[in-house]
């Protein structure tokens, strides 16, 4: 069975206002937790379910 390291992926990208960043923030709050890295920027997030489910079909499509 070959094994492929890069695969395509669709991105949608929203701009928040500090409001809605808030929000965003408070619902993660529960499911994160600073490390040493956490005083960096975010830039992107990347949300996929607990056993990595969307990027497992995205590399099951192109086997």
């Amino acid at each position: 069975m070959a094994y492929q390291e890069n695969f395509k992926r669709h991105e949608l990208k929203y701009l928040l206002n500090e409001q809605q960043k808030e929000q965003v923030l408070h619902a993660m709050e529960p499911y994160m937790a600073l490390d040493e890295y956490g005083r960096s920027t975010i830039r992107n997030i990347y949300l996929d379910t607990d056993t990595d489910m969307l990027v497992r079909r995205r590399i099951e499509k192109h086997l």
